[in-house]
């Protein structure tokens, strides 16, 4: 905040646009930022709404793209911070494997220093290690805190990289590019046929559908608009 403050006083006449790539939990409080010239954005339509924030799509660095699939070796994974989620996670993992799926979750602490709290915390890993995980995999889990609809990056890189996604989020059906090939929603969607969603071939995104959710074109939009551009939901 006190950032964002000075910058307005060196920048008198300046548009400052504050971009919130997380949750407002996890940043600051916009009610923090006594400057309503300061415009501050949201992917998160339940924050914009309570924060009086402007809403957009959440964007997807496309260079991040997979370059070449690897051959098999997980039907679903998981990398993430545990976020209190930990306990579900491993519930949802048993069934899985019960079902005959091999998995593979890989849980971190919320802070590093918290490295040490729980024997299964595993230490974070770079998002090029990620995507090569994300290569040799049938599926990836995104499994959200109760109550949040937004369309999350996990989404998206499903989406770019051709790689199913399996979430709690029923709101995705409302998501512009979702498709059950695409997308298994754990609730709505009859878990003992999973198996059947991962053998179900990927119905194809063109170019032009994916265009929209590029960061550069997300960036450009806000950058050329003052008003919300896009509900994230579509």
């Amino acid at each position: 905040v006190d950032f964002l403050l000075w910058l307005r006083r060196e920048k008198k006449d300046a548009r400052i646009l504050l971009d919130f790539d997380n949750r407002v939990g996890a940043n600051i409080n916009p009610d923090d930022l006594q400057d309503s010239s300061i415009e501050k954005w949201s992917y998160d339509p339940d924050d914009c709404y309570q924060y009086n924030m402007k809403l957009k799509p959440n964007g997807y660095f496309d260079c991040y793209k997979i370059k070449e699939k690897k051959k098999i070796v997980y039907d679903i994974i998981f990398v993430g911070r545990d976020k209190g989620r930990a306990e579900k996670l491993f519930q949802l993992e048993n069934t899985l494997n019960e079902l005959g799926l091999k998995t593979y979750f890989r849980i971190s602490p919320n802070r590093s220093y918290l490295k040490f709290k729980k024997k299964y915390y595993r230490p974070v890993i770079t998002y090029t290690e990620y995507l090569e995980l994300l290569a040799k995999s049938r599926a990836v889990l995104n499994l959200m805190p109760d109550g949040q609809t937004a369309i999350t990056m996990r989404d998206y890189e499903a989406i770019f990289n051709g790689i199913k996604c399996i979430t709690n989020n029923s709101a995705i059906k409302s998501f512009r590019l979702y498709h059950p090939s695409r997308f298994f929603i754990i609730g709505i969607d009859d878990i003992n046929k999973i198996n059947d969603f991962l053998e179900k071939e990927f119905k194809t995104i063109s170019d032009e559908e994916l265009d929209e959710y590029k960061l550069d074109k997300v960036i450009y939009k806000m950058v050329n608009t003052e008003k919300e551009f896009c509900d994230a939901r579509n």
